[in-house]
């Protein structure tokens, strides 16, 4: 499959998303024109190349007329444009998923819920333009996986709507929170990933480490809009091809044996232990010694996320130890994307497939759902499944279709 390495060398922003993927090789006559289908006015797309330190690089810049709309959004308005776009269903279930991640995102720093945030800053129409333009870019460039390196943060200090805040941005620092996303510590004092870009990293990254293992087709650079501090301001993108699933991730697998413990304290774990940062929890019954009924407690973290997890195990149980060992696991690349049924919305997880995209429906929600509208739950699933194979079967038949560029 054709993967996507987002190398955050000087930062990420939505603008440098989007030079990186014109100076890869995405038509930038067809990016534009594409976004004309966004159904909103008053912004127009330019691009020129730069010198970035020794780098040259690509800058795309969305610049606002007299007649754009700047007004203040909630999520529901940024997703009814998304909607209403006349773009394909692959492009807008990226640009959605981000916009959820981010919205999440800002309801975690401000105390609320996603659907009462009003989004300023990336609610207008040049954020609109940069994270549904990546998405076409993306898209543009036949990329079936992204991945990306750690989010480089610096200590400083910077503005908002909101007035002054700190650096890394509260924003960013909760989406990398959300998704357990790693940083890497940099010298300066200066934004080096705005909200937008974080969240376009976190929402469509399937893996963030080092680089995969693949040959590298084509490299572009994006260049950022601040001096250089320490480095080039660029985002490189890296596009390689292989027949090859993703390299496997390296999980801490971590054990207890639980004999004592009450059944009522147990069931609660799942959510202390992924509060902690788990991938994974589960419970295995087993006998111990003298017949007695025990569990095995099992969670999967990421190294850097282990010490925690582990210390949530001791704290929360009666266990007195915890075994641990390193495990690989290969993981499909994925996405929650929310789909409309003639009940309401429903999120629905696309896993990408060898064999090509399924779609598996959020039990939460659909359980809700089938509560509100007092129908039964096989129904939901029945209807959310078909809202998402209507999104899946045109991307399916486009990727089949499509003159991906193949390895020499």
């Amino acid at each position: 499959m054709r993967t996507a390495y987002l190398d955050l060398v000087g930062g990420c922003s939505g603008d440098m998303m989007l030079g990186a993927l014109v100076d890869a090789g995405a038509p930038f006559g067809e990016l534009r024109d594409g976004l004309l289908g966004l159904g909103v006015e008053g912004f127009e797309l330019a691009a020129k190349r730069e010198q970035r330190g020794a780098i040259a690089a690509t800058r795309v810049h969305v610049s606002l007329g007299p007649k754009a709309d700047t007004k203040e959004r909630r999520l529901a308005d940024v997703l009814e444009v998304i909607e209403a776009a006349k773009l394909p269903a692959r492009v807008k279930a990226r640009a959605r998923s981000v916009f959820e991640r981010l919205a999440a995102a800002e309801a975690k720093v401000h105390g609320t819920t996603p659907e009462k945030i009003h989004f300023h800053e990336v609610g207008a129409t040049d954020a609109i333009v940069d994270v549904v333009g990546s998405a076409l870019g993306l898209e543009l460039l036949g990329v079936e996986r992204i991945e990306a390196s750690p989010l480089p943060v610096a200590r400083g200090g910077t503005t908002s709507m909101h007035g002054a805040i700190p650096l890394p941005a509260p924003a960013v620092l909760a989406l990398a929170e959300l998704a357990r996303a790693p940083l890497e510590p940099r010298a300066g004092t200066k934004e080096l990933v705005t909200p937008t870009g974080a969240a376009i990293v976190t929402a469509l990254a399937s893996r963030i480490g080092g680089y995969p293992g693949f040959a590298v087709e084509a490299v572009g650079y994006g260049a950022g809009s601040r001096p250089d501090e320490g480095g080039p301001n660029v985002l490189r993108l890296v596009l390689g091809y292989s027949d090859e699933e993703a390299a496997p991730e390296t999980v801490v697998v971590l054990e207890a044996n639980l004999d004592n413990q009450n059944p009522e304290v147990t069931g609660e774990l799942f959510s202390a232990l992924k509060a902690a940062g788990a991938l994974e929890v589960w419970l295995a019954p087993v006998y111990m010694k003298k017949g007695r009924a025990a569990v095995v407690l099992t969670a999967l973290a990421a190294p850097a996320s282990a010490g925690l997890v582990e210390e949530a195990i001791l704290r929360e149980t009666t266990s007195l130890g915890v075994r641990r060992h390193t495990a690989a696991r290969s993981v499909l690349p994925r996405e929650i994307v929310t789909v409309e049924t003639p009940l309401g919305p429903v999120r629905v997880k696309i896993a990408r497939r060898p064999g090509g995209a399924t779609a598996s429906p959020e039990h939460d929600d659909c359980v809700e759902l089938a509560k509100k509208k007092k129908v039964p739950l096989r129904e939901v699933y029945r209807l959310a499944e078909k809202a998402a194979n209507a999104i899946l079967e045109p991307e399916e038949r486009n990727r089949k279709d499509a003159k991906a560029p193949r390895r020499p």
